[in-house]
């Protein structure tokens, strides 16, 4: 098996105890504090009443095809956070059209049948 010509070098360091716990010790505040702000934005758009895509999509009673599809339409808005795509919840009851069009199960729509005339 032919071997590939690679540096395997290493290098060795002498750091002290204190040096190596303070190394370690920024890297993991530096972990924390990047976590604590990925989770601060998440409940800043929790707290202004964003949906996400499933939630908008139950929200309004649709398919997640129909959602996309309306978004593509214009009918609705969509806002990218990240890689994710939110909804405002005040959008999606804005779009909702209120109507008075009841009519109880049963009855169809449309032009009366015309009676037959009788002899």
């Amino acid at each position: 098996m032919a071997r590939r010509n690679m540096d395997t070098s290493k290098q060795l360091l002498l750091i002290s105890k204190e040096d190596l716990q303070s190394v370690i010790s920024d890297s993991v505040m530096q972990g924390f504090v990047a976590a604590i702000a990925k989770n601060a934005a998440s409940q800043q758009v929790e707290a202004e009443g964003y949906l996400s895509r499933k939630e908008a999509a139950q929200f309004l009673h649709i398919s997640l095809q129909t959602l996309n599809e309306k978004m593509r339409g214009g009918e609705l808005v969509g806002y990218r956070f990240g890689a994710r795509v939110l909804y405002k919840r005040a959008d999606l009851e804005a779009a909702l059209v209120a109507t008075n069009r009841y009519e109880p199960l049963g009855k169809k729509r449309g032009p009366k049948p015309k009676q037959k005339a009788q002899a």
